[in-house]
C-alpha cells in the first residue's frame, strides 16, 4: 500500500478548486498514508473552497504521520480557508510532523494565523513543527505573540522551523522580543533545532 505522497505545482495559473477537489478524492483512497507533501505555489485559482473540500475527504487518512503543506502567494484564501484547513488537521491526531506554510497569502489576518497555532496546540503528538508566515502583511504583533507562546509551552517539540520575516504589520519591538524569547528557548532546551527561513 502507498504510504508517501509528494505532490509539487508551481506556477500553474490554471489550476484551482476543481484540481484540488479530484486530489482531494484521489487521496480518500490511500488510508495507509504515513506522509504527505502539498506545494501549491502562485496557484492562483485556489480559494476557500478547495480548502472546504479538503476537509471534507480526508477524514480516513489515520495513518498519517507527517504532513507538509504550502500554500505559497495563493492570494484568494482567506482566513475562513484557513479555519476549514485547520478543521481537516485536527483529525491527524498521530501527527509526528507538521509544517504549515501560508506565505505570501495576502489577505489572511491574525485571525487565521492564530487558527494554526491553535490546531498545532491541539496535536499534542507533534516533534516536528513548521511555520510559513513570510510576507502576510496584515499580520501583527498579536500573531507572532501567540508563536512565541505556543513554542514556550510544546515541551516535545524536537524542530521547529519558523518563517516569520516581512511581516510589515509586526513592529521592531515585537521582533526583537520574540527572537530574543526563541534564542532563551534553545538556551534552555539544548536538543532543540531551530531554524528560520528567509
Amino acid at each position: 500500500n502507498l504510504q508517501k505522497v509528494r505532490l509539487a505545482l508551481w506556477g500553474c495559473l490554471k489550476f484551482g478548486d476543481l484540481g484540488l477537489h479530484y486530489l482531494w478524492k484521489m487521496m480518500k483512497t490511500l488510508p495507509c498514508l504515513q506522509k504527505i507533501t502539498f506545494a501549491f505555489s502562485e496557484c492562483l485559482k485556489i480559494t476557500d473552497a478547495g480548502l472546504n473540500d479538503m476537509k471534507e475527504t480526508l477524514k480516513n487518512l489515520t495513518s498519517l504521520k507527517k504532513l507538509r503543506f504550502e500554500f505559497y502567494q495563493c492570494a484568494e484564501i482567506t482566513d475562513s480557508g484557513v479555519a476549514y484547513l485547520c478543521q481537516a488537521l485536527a483529525r491527524f491526531v498521530g501527527l509526528k510532523s507538521l509544517y504549515a506554510c501560508l506565505s505570501y497569502c495576502s489577505q489572511i489576518t491574525d485571525i487565521g494565523a492564530e487558527k494554526v497555532i491553535d490546531c498545532m496546540s491541539n496535536l499534542t503528538n507533534l516533534e516536528k513543527i513548521g511555520i510559513d508566515l513570510r510576507d502576510c502583511a496584515h499580520l501583527t504583533d498579536s500573531s507572532l505573540k501567540k508563536i512565541s507562546q505556543y513554542l514556550e509551552a510544546q515541551t516535545s517539540l524536537k524542530k521547529i522551523t519558523l518563517g516569520v520575516c516581512d511581516m510589515t504589520g509586526i513592529t521592531e519591538a515585537c521582533y526583537d522580543e520574540f527572537f530574543a524569547d526563541i534564542n532563551s528557548l534553545g538556551r534552555q532546551r539544548p536538543n532543540i533545532q531551530i531554524h528560520y527561513i528567509y
